[in-house]
């Protein structure tokens, strides 16, 4: 009867084992996207690492995987889809700013066909200073929702969710991309990924 009770109990760690790995695997044929991110504008390492994590979790909700790195290094670029992230700070935002005429308000500007992101952090931080939500929380969405202008084949707002204008960070626990968004930006990589796929070339 031991011996029965062992066996039985060995069969379910293989079969739970089973089923965790082949949900692991089906995790990697998501849909994948690189960000680059490079910092000039002096935001703390623990910020970006937190900006990090709040992107991936956005876009998993999505059925997407961000892989992200802060590296100087560009090696990963060539070789994947990816959206460089530039993080603008001090003097470098203030000509950004006025050179691209950008809005007073805005946090953030995509450059879609260059599939460049710039985030205005002096804007981002005091967004969120008195608000209970971690800076790299806040970081996250913002870079999020630009990734969304490049990633949409419409590259609009929307009046509800992650992509609506006037969205606010201190939201970020709440903020998604919708079914229909996360349906159209799983299609969009999966195309652009595979015109960077040497295998998928007759």
């Amino acid at each position: 009867m031991a011996e029965t009770k062992v066996t039985v109990a060995i069969s379910l760690v293989i079969v739970a084992t089973a089923l965790t790995t082949e949900g692991k695997e089906r995790a990697d044929d998501r849909p994948t996207v690189f960000v680059h991110i490079e910092n000039l504008g002096a935001v703390l390492p623990e910020t970006i690492a937190g900006a990090r994590d709040e992107l991936a979790h956005i876009f998993d909700a999505a059925g997407l995987r961000v892989e992200s790195s802060a590296d100087p290094g560009h090696d990963r670029c060539t070789r994947q889809f990816t959206v460089h992230v530039v993080l603008l700070g001090g003097a470098v935002a203030d000509r950004f700013i006025k050179k691209e005429h950008v809005d007073r308000k805005a946090l953030a500007q995509a450059n879609s066909d260059a599939r460049r992101v710039y985030v205005f952090w002096q804007r981002v931080g005091p967004s969120v200073d008195h608000q209970a939500v971690a800076h790299g929380d806040a970081l996250g969405l913002v870079i999020a929702h630009e990734l969304g202008h490049v990633l949409l084949p419409a590259r609009e707002h929307s009046r509800n969710g992650i992509m609506q204008a006037n969205y606010n960070v201190y939201l970020s626990y709440r903020l998604k991309f919708t079914a229909e968004e996360s349906a159209a930006m799983r299609t969009f990589i999966a195309i652009a990924q595979a015109a960077l796929d040497p295998e998928t070339i007759p």
